[in-house]
């Protein structure tokens, strides 16, 4: 039995299309073509993005289009991880806080604006 990607690479090869001239034709991204191939789900956008490239795809090659989506969604529960992945940078800009940010930034642009006013009030601007 041969992989959820790999059949659809066959499917192509044996088509004799290439990507690219399945991308123009789909109109899918080559990238998002390949990634399907690879199995790279990571590199789709999600959602119900990812379902309708695979049911294009599929129906363009002549695989059946259900059963490409099932079978999608099958080896894309296998390939989730178990907990997301955080990067350094979104944890450095990770906020603490729960509540909103926009009363402490007014709070400070009240402020400035209080001591600019008496600054030029008091004539020394």
């Amino acid at each position: 039995m041969i992989g959820f990607g790999a059949s659809f690479r066959e499917a192509r090869e044996s088509a004799g299309i290439s990507i690219d001239q399945a991308s123009m034709e789909t109109r899918i991204s080559s990238r998002f073509l390949k990634a399907i191939e690879d199995e790279e789900f990571h590199i789709l956008p999600g959602g119900i993005f990812n379902r309708g490239f695979v049911r294009a795809y599929a129906d363009h090659l002549g695989i059946d289009p259900e059963n490409a989506v099932a079978d999608y969604e099958r080896a894309a529960a296998l390939r989730q991880p178990s907990e997301p992945l955080t990067t350094s940078a979104s944890r450095r800009f990770h906020r603490k806080s729960k509540g909103p940010l926009y009363p402490i930034v007014l709070a400070t642009l009240a402020l400035l604006l209080v001591m600019v006013l008496v600054t030029v009030a008091s004539g020394k601007w």
